[in-house]
Formats: C-alpha cells, structure tokens, sequence
C-alpha cells in the first residue's frame, strides 16, 4: 500500500507539474538577423563592379586574341556586285582596305548603313563574309526592275515595289505604268495602292509564265474604266486593251483570282490568233468574267 501511495503520489506530482509547464522548442541554430540596407548595397556594388571588370577583361582579351592580331589583318578583299558604288562605299567611306584588322569592324552596322542610302536603293541585299585568316567578301545582290514609271524618266520598281533608277542602260522593254497621280516618288520609296497592284499583277505574269503569251506594253492604273475605281487598262500586243479588274479583300489579296483572270486573256489570245483575227478590246473587270468577258475586233 505504502508503495501504490507512493507511486500515485509520484504521478500526481508529475501530473502537477506537466500543467504549470510550458515547452519551448528553438528551432535551426543561430537567429537570423535582416541584412542592412548597407550591407546590400555593397553586395550589389561588388556584382557590378565584378561584372565591370569582366566585361573589361573581355574586351582586353578580344583585342588582343583578334582585333590588334596581325594575324587577321585583310590580305583579299573580295567585293563582288555593286558596281563602283559598292566599291567606293566599302573602300573610301568605311576606309576597309588590305591591311585592314578583319575584326575591326561590325559587318551588320556596315550592311545597315549601306542599304540604307538612297542611293544604293537599286541593292536588295548586301552579304558580307570573314573567311579567316585574311579575306573579307562582300557580295551585293541587285534588285530586278519589273517596270518602268512613265513620269519619272529613269526610275523603275521591281516586284516587292521599291523604286530605284537604272539610267539610261535600263531594259528599253520594260512595261510602262502611267496614270499615277500621287506624290513624286524618289528611289528608296515603296509604292503603294494601284502602282503596287500593277506591279503584283506583272510579277504573277513572269512567274507563272503566262507572260510569254502576254506582251503587255503600259499598264493605266488611274481607275474607272469599268465604274471600278481600282481597275485598270493593259494594252496587250501593241494593239488590244484590256480592262482588268480583280477582287483585291480575297485570301492573298486576291491572287488566285486575278491568276485566273490572265488565263482567260491568254485562252483568248490564243483563239483569236489561231483565226487570224485582231483583238481590239477585252473586258476582264467583271464579277462572272468566266461567262461574261465582252470582246471586240478590229475590222
């Protein structure tokens, strides 16, 4: 008994003593302390001055390994296309001649300027190459003029619709656009509306090679010779007009369309010179052309 009032006696103080308690559990180790708004600022300040020095040493190793290398100097400088104009610009203006470090320069800042004069708007492209260890190629690629722009003398434009000059050595047997009636355009503009149109409508001609029946000599893009305001006329052969007008708000601006509409002209063309017949007009400006394209002769 002495023993069970002992251990219930234990218990009870265990007991006691387990309510008055409480626990306390410190979790982790050290106590963490929020940094300063110093102490950050010099961590960042020695990122960036890490960074600095790097980009430093980068540029002292670029130097050294290339740009002040005589092993890279240019030994064949190659430009091919461009003309003198090229030439001049590569040679004079940038001052990039034999001797000249292969890295010294950037080849997108060089292309950029260039295409970017006004004066080298009959360029598409310009591509230039470092073969290493010493030749620099520089390859111009020139734009192919589609048509000629009857009011502005020597300029002409090609199928993407940027105008350039071509002086006199042009091809004499370009298409003639007439009629526009816009601002002046220099080289370096883009034409836009009826210009572009005509443009769109002799490239699809040349591509598909439905042109070899179609010798089109001037293209009118003034509009209203059907009550459309964006048709236009075609003189075919030296002697037929044709009125031509196609659904631009289609897929595409509607090139499908306007394809099949030239083939219709071809088929026609066809058939009248088969019966020895001379054309004089074609009406392709309206909606059900396939059932309805009027169609006169000369006498």
């Amino acid at each position: 008994m002495w023993l069970e009032d002992e251990e219930v006696g234990g218990r009870g103080f265990l007991r006691r003593a387990y309510r008055g308690s409480r626990l306390n559990v410190k979790v982790g180790g050290r106590r963490r302390v929020p940094a300063s708004p110093t102490t950050r600022l010099l961590v960042v300040g020695g990122l960036v001055a890490a960074a600095f020095v790097g980009w430093l040493t980068w540029r002292w190793l670029v130097g050294v390994l290339f740009i002040r290398n005589p092993a890279y100097q240019i030994a064949n400088l190659e430009i091919r296309g461009g003309g003198e104009l090229a030439s001049y610009f590569i040679r004079e203006k940038k001052g990039i001649t034999e001797g000249t470090n292969i890295f010294a320069f950037s080849i997108a800042e060089i292309r950029e300027e260039f295409l970017s004069q006004r004066y080298s708007s009959k360029y598409k492209s310009m591509e230039i190459s470092r073969i290493l260890p010493d030749t620099l190629r520089v390859e111009v690629i020139g734009r192919v003029p589609l048509a000629r722009l009857a009011y502005s003398g020597n300029l002409v434009a090609d199928a993407e619709g940027w105008v350039f000059g071509v002086g006199t050595s042009g091809k004499p047997t370009l298409p003639v656009i007439t009629g526009y009636g816009g601002a002046p355009l220099r080289p370096g503009d883009r034409v836009q509306g009826g210009l572009r149109d005509a443009l769109t409508m002799l490239d699809l001609l040349e591509k598909t090679g439905i042109g070899r029946d179609i010798l089109i000599t001037t293209v009118d893009v003034r509009g209203g010779f059907s009550g459309k305001r964006d048709d236009m006329k075609l003189i075919v052969n030296g002697e037929t007009e044709v009125i031509l007008w196609w659904p631009r708000r289609e897929p595409q601006g509607g090139t499908e369309n306007l394809r099949e509409r030239l083939m219709v002209l071809r088929t026609i063309l066809r058939s009248a010179r088969q019966e020895g017949r001379r054309l004089r007009t074609v009406n392709l400006s309206l909606e059900d052309y396939k059932a309805n394209c009027p169609v006169t002769y000369w006498e």
